[in-house]
């Protein structure tokens, strides 16, 4: 198993068995995460990674970083770095 933290590091988060899973921290976290992934499928968007809930405070998704791949939050990915260079275009 594989913890991780959330990019304020509030969030539990974990890898079992080939899926990641993801635990409130604030309260309604799991509920947001599935209700958004059924949003996106009502829409017919392909391209998202799809939560189920397993628990009142708990989802989880099927591994989606490839082989020898890494995981960047859009937090981490925005700070500094992406927004600069759209800014100063």
């Amino acid at each position: 198993m594989t913890v991780f933290t959330s990019s304020k590091g509030t969030q539990e988060k974990w890898l079992k068995d080939d899926y990641f899973y993801k635990r409130d921290f604030f309260g309604g976290e799991a509920e947001a995460e599935f209700l958004v992934s059924e949003f996106l499928k009502s829409c017919g968007i392909e391209d998202y990674v799809p939560y189920e809930k397993v628990g009142s405070d708990l989802c989880r998704s099927q591994n989606f970083i490839p082989e020898g791949g890494s995981f960047r939050c859009f937090v981490c990915c925005n700070k500094g770095g992406i927004r600069n260079q759209i800014s100063n275009k």
